[in-house]
Formats: C-alpha cells, sequence, structure tokens
C-alpha cells in the first residue's frame, strides 16, 4: 500500500542502514516509491568527493538558475517547493537542517 504515503510535503523514512537492504529485497515497492532518494545520515561525510558535491551542486544551481544563497533563504522562509532536488540540495550544502 505504498500509495498511503502519497501527499504534498516530504516524507522523511528514518531506518538503519542494514534496514535499507532489507527494505529493497523485502519491500520492492516502497522501494520503488522512493526512488534514488536515499541519503546516509552520520558523522562520516559521506560517498560522495568534494569534487563530486561540488559537481552536483553545480548542475543544481544551472538548471533552476538559482544560487545557494537564494535556495538557503527560500528553505528559511518555507517558500521551497517540497521537491527532492531541493532537499539533495540543501543537503548537500550541509543545511538538511532546513528540510
Amino acid at each position: 500500500m505504498r500509495s498511503a504515503l502519497e501527499r504534498t510535503g516530504p516524507i522523511v523514512l528514518w531506518i538503519a542502514p542494514d534496514a535499507v537492504a532489507q527494505l529493497t529485497q523485502l519491500a520492492p515497492n516502497i522501494r520503488s516509491f522512493i526512488g534514488s532518494s536515499i541519503f546516509l545520515a552520520g558523522p562520516e561525510p559521506g560517498i560522495m568527493s568534494d569534487k563530486e558535491r561540488e559537481n552536483r551542486l553545480e548542475e543544481l544551481r544551472q538548471h533552476y538558475q538559482l544560487s545557494d544563497q537564494e535556495i538557503v533563504r527560500r528553505a528559511k522562509a518555507k517558500e521551497l517547493p517540497p521537491e527532492p532536488h531541493f532537499v539533495e540540495w540543501l543537503v548537500l550544502l550541509g543545511r538538511g537542517d532546513l528540510v
């Protein structure tokens, strides 16, 4: 019943990394609903290098024609649409607190 998850605004599933593997195996319909929007939250910097992170940020800046400062300003003002790319952008900027 993945359709029960459909609503406006973001949905956050906070689960352990090993549970993500189980989710993929045991609940493929939920996994397909989530898509590629899986992020590892933790003290380590993650699997992206600084160069990869900067390249992705530049792709987002060019695609949306917005600056990092504008994204942060809009997030603080609660003016960002609940789109995965904006969540990703904030996380890549180290501003997951604004999600």
